[in-house]
């Protein structure tokens, strides 16, 4: 498993039954995303079975990240991994964000935090779009 930030890397790290790897790069302010060439490059020598998103929005049009540089990891992230999941809370939910990063139709499964709104903001999600990644609650 790839994950493209530090704070879920903390999480995983050491988990059975994980196998983690964590880029290189510089840790973007505020999000802790790690972006750059460095991260870039690891990506493009890697095959990963899953990478884990976490976007700042996500709607029909795809997952959305805070800057250029996030959306570049994100869908290199997406590119490498066999499967891809976005894990979304509430505020992300049916929401844009400045730069897209993947489109919907290349995500595996979104999972959304239980919150006010959620079952809504899903079910307006899968009416609007065709086919796409399994919708969840966690």
């Amino acid at each position: 498993m790839v994950v493209t930030s530090v704070t879920p890397a903390a999480l995983l790290a050491g988990a059975p039954g994980v196998r983690l790897v964590v880029l290189g790069g510089e840790a973007e302010t505020g999000s802790g995303e790690l972006v750059g060439p460095a991260a870039l490059a690891a990506l493009d020598d890697l095959h990963v079975d899953l990478a884990v998103l976490t976007p700042s929005g996500l709607d029909a049009r795809g997952a959305w990240a805070p800057t250029s540089s996030t959306a570049q990891l994100h869908a290199a992230a997406a590119r490498a991994a066999d499967r891809t999941v976005v894990v979304v809370g509430p505020e992300a939910l049916g929401r844009p964000g400045r730069v897209r990063s993947v489109r919907l139709d290349e995500v595996d499964r979104v999972v959304a935090a239980p919150g006010e709104g959620v079952a809504q903001q899903l079910g307006d999600l899968r009416a609007s779009v065709r086919s796409g990644p399994e919708l969840v609650t966690a």
